[in-house]
């Protein structure tokens, strides 16, 4: 089992300071509550953002919320287009 990974504050303040600048803009809900949401990811996903998160001394966790964070600030500033496809079907008749 890997080493979890230890928050070293110097190093992470960064990390912190740019989910706190925005929990203060008022993106975290107004009752102070934190919803738990389920994600799952492939084992290599897993790795590489374990692998991340301890390179720069921040937990899975603390490096997940950053992302997210940092996912809707750019989509709110228009940073990040997604894009969707839509498939048209016809139904046939049995006639």
């Amino acid at each position: 089992m890997p080493k979890r990974a230890t928050v070293n504050p110097k190093e992470a303040a960064g990390l912190h300071r740019l989910t706190e600048q925005e929990r203060d803009r008022g993106e975290q809900q107004p009752e102070g509550r934190n919803l738990p949401i389920g994600l799952y990811v492939t084992r290599a996903q897993n790795q590489k953002l374990t692998k991340i998160a301890s390179e720069n001394g921040v937990t899975l966790h603390s490096l997940l919320k950053f992302a997210l964070a940092r996912f809707l600030a750019d989509y709110d500033a228009g940073k990040i287009e997604l894009k969707t496809e839509t498939k048209m079907t016809q139904k046939m008749s049995d006639e």
